[in-house]
């Protein structure tokens, strides 16, 4: 692509979708870019035996899950109260890249 610019300017400037210090936990939840992380039914606010962090975890989640960064076996709900898994998809692991590498 040709340009005849002189300098380069932005062509739109806009908030992120998430914020940077919940990106920075991408490598904490995943270890490693091929595991899978298993939820139970701790993550869920309505279950009585919930573990707190566990119920900020799942938040963050729900987070990734709505800008594409984690892909869910099902629903979010079911996935926690089913005790199945999550991973990261493609962009997820791009970014779990960034963040191992400590570009971001």
């Amino acid at each position: 692509m040709e340009s005849n610019l002189t300098s380069s300017c932005f062509i739109r400037n806009d908030e992120p979708k998430i914020d940077i210090t919940t990106l920075d936990k991408v490598t904490e939840l995943f270890k490693s870019l091929a595991d899978d992380l298993k939820l139970s039914p701790k993550y869920a606010h309505a279950y009585e035996k919930r573990d707190k962090k566990k119920e900020g975890d799942f938040k963050i989640l729900k987070k990734f899950r709505h800008i594409g960064l984690v892909e869910p076996e099902d629903d979010m709900y079911f996935v926690v109260i089913e005790s199945k898994s999550c991973r990261l998809t493609t962009l997820g692991k791009y970014y779990w890249c960034l963040k191992d590498q400590s570009k971001i």
